[in-house]
């Protein structure tokens, strides 16, 4: 987390944010996830944020809470070519940037949410990646489940076998 820390500390400070809530923290808006303006980013000590600029943001140092989903609106291939392209514009190693976004967490928030979309969004998302064991779990209760959609039934079902 040194290089990710070193790394910022050389990003201009021009580039960086203030929220306004919950207190006055400074952060550099990443990646914009949403049409409604909501960003992810980093603090100064690699957290990573979501919020909008000069407005409310949750950090993953507070815990990864349902703010989160809109990542999963992401195509994962576009969310990787951004994280690629940020990493290189800020010098910022790409593989630790990867690795520390809540994107697993995001998923199991999604597959246990109850809601339609979020559960179809992160379902698609393990089409792409390794489910963790808490996801196998999830993802198996979703195979009987009466208020998910055959389409989401039937992938949950090929995840887990």
């Amino acid at each position: 987390m040194a290089e990710i820390c070193d790394a910022l500390n050389v990003v201009p400070k021009l580039l960086w944010d203030e929220s306004a809530e919950p207190a006055s923290t400074r952060w550099l808006p990443l990646i914009l996830i949403s049409q409604t303006g909501l960003w992810i980013g980093l603090d100064g000590a690699a957290n990573w944020i979501v919020g909008r600029k000069g407005g409310r943001i949750e950090s993953v140092a507070t815990g990864v809470t349902p703010s989160w989903l809109p990542l999963l609106d992401l195509d994962p291939v576009v969310l990787a070519a951004e994280i690629e392209d940020v990493g290189t514009r800020h010098h910022l190693p790409k593989e630790v940037l990867t690795d520390t976004l809540p994107v697993d967490e995001a998923i199991s928030i999604a597959l246990g949410s109850k809601s339609q979309h979020w559960t179809e969004r992160a379902v698609a998302w393990l089409m792409t990646r390794p489910p963790r064991p808490d996801h196998l779990d999830l993802l198996r209760a979703l195979i009987n489940a009466s208020w998910v959609n055959q389409r989401t039934r039937q992938r949950a079902k090929k995840l887990v076998t």
